[in-house]
């Protein structure tokens, strides 16, 4: 690497630790492009009725709108890197608001340069507080790892948890326990990663994604006034 690179790593580098919103900036453009695919699969998902009009049809190429079916890896890996882009913001503002003296980046905050999410959550002091929550972001840091990138992942402890095969006197008997627990009042969330993954997005999952992010935005928002 030549010094010209070395410097110009650097100087970036300090740029986006004094600018901390140029990862609020970034986070807000994954967001928004995950939300314009996942808009897209609902709007192709819709037009495969026979009754419907095919909107698609009138803005993409019979090409795009054939092939681009099964995206929603591809919707939760922008969420992962979204989600990674404003936890590293919110880390590095409140470390400048603890270290006012400070100028450049430090070797401390080296660490963020990672893509664990679980870990980003902690240590920008956002509590998953939820069974659910916690499924999803390590659903989505799979995805951000591997699953919306590669066909196979770099090494199996990064394989997703497998579902399992019910009978249908165990399905019904499952079913039963969830609702009678739910019924008293428990947080119940009996969900495996290949299920979800073969399943594609649901209504619940969009709910807590959209939860975190707009409260991860709110804590950014936050640290910066």
């Amino acid at each position: 690497m030549s010094q010209n690179s070395e410097d110009s790593f650097r100087f970036l580098k300090d740029t986006c630790y004094k600018k901390s919103e140029i990862w609020k900036e970034t986070a807000c453009d994954l967001f928004q492009s995950a939300q314009i695919l996942l808009e897209f699969n609902t709007i192709k998902w819709q037009d495969n009725f026979p009754d419907k009009e095919k909107r698609l049809l009138k803005l993409f190429s019979n090409e795009i709108v054939i092939r681009c079916f099964w995206i929603d890896g591809i919707i939760r890996m922008l969420w992962g890197f979204g989600f990674e882009n404003i936890l590293k913001g919110i880390i590095i503002q409140k470390y400048k608001n603890n270290h006012p003296l400070i100028t450049s980046a430090p070797l401390e905050l080296d660490k963020i340069y990672r893509h664990g999410l679980i870990e980003l959550f902690k240590d920008s002091d956002m509590i998953l507080s939820e069974k659910k929550e916690r499924f999803y972001i390590e659903l989505i840091n799979k995805h951000l790892l591997w699953i919306g990138r590669y066909p196979l992942p770099k090494k199996v402890g990064l394989m997703y948890e497998e579902g399992r095969l019910l009978s249908n006197g165990e399905w019904i008997a499952k079913m039963l326990n969830l609702f009678e627990k739910r019924s008293k009042g428990n947080d119940v969330f009996d969900k495996r990663e290949e299920d979800s993954i073969n399943s594609g997005i649901d209504k619940e999952e969009v709910e807590v994604v959209f939860y975190l992010k707009n409260r991860a935005f709110e804590i950014f928002d936050n640290t910066t006034t």
